[in-house]
């Protein structure tokens, strides 16, 4: 086999379910899972090391666990239309597979296995930089945006910032939501996020911005 059909076949390995290598033979994706699954967490353990210079190694492995686990993967995977590649067996299909989150985290870490194989540590350390690791902004231990504007309306207003649906938009796969915040009544300001929470701390965030500028936050 050359080269480049090797290579190719190793990428198709990596969207092959077991469910499919049991009907039709060959190799299936969790082997390089597996692989990849590790070299993940290599990338994202040494990025939060560089970030995180004053976390202990308890909450670096609670942030770790938040960046990779199942369902950022799976949401990553539907971003890529994995589920549509995926090659499953007839009754894996039929049950919902293409848009299981297990069949679609465990498709995106054989994916980076077989890029690690393919091009090396860099490579995937790229991909965990670039398009895996932003979502360590949404995550509330690394972020107080939500927090600190909470402290803020207690301590001025002696109330609590209310948060509301303004309106959702893109298919399901790629669902945006957009959030609005209130103090006392007053809309302060909006936020959008691929899920309630994300627009929530997006909203938060924009509202401290907004009273900074007005002077009425320090």
């Amino acid at each position: 086999m050359s080269e480049p059909a090797a290579i190719w076949a190793l990428y198709i390995q990596a969207l092959t379910h077991t469910s499919y290598a049991q009907e039709h033979g060959g190799h299936h994706n969790e082997r390089l899972e597996f692989i990849g699954d590790a070299v993940l967490g290599l990338c994202a353990s040494r990025l939060l090391f560089e970030r995180f210079p004053d976390a202990d190694e308890g909450k670096l492995s609670r942030m770790r666990r938040q960046v990779v686990n199942n369902a950022n993967l799976a949401r990553l995977a539907r971003q890529l239309s994995l589920g549509e590649a995926l090659r499953l067996g007839r009754g894996e299909r039929r049950s919902g597979g293409p848009n299981r989150e297990s069949n679609l985290a465990g498709a995106y870490e054989a994916l980076l296995g077989a890029i690690y194989l393919d091009q090396g540590v860099d490579a995937v350390m790229s991909i965990v930089r670039t398009i895996i690791f932003p979502m360590l902004d949404d995550l509330p231990n690394t972020r107080n945006s939500k927090q600190q504007l909470l402290e803020w309306v207690q301590k001025n207003h002696h109330s609590v910032p209310r948060y509301s649906l303004v309106s959702t938009s893109g298919p399901d796969h790629k669902r945006r939501f957009r959030m609005s915040v209130r103090i006392l009544g007053e809309i302060i300001a909006e936020g959008e996020g691929t899920s309630k929470q994300k627009a929530t701390f997006a909203a938060a965030k924009a509202a401290i911005v907004r009273l900074k500028e007005q002077g009425r936050m320090s």
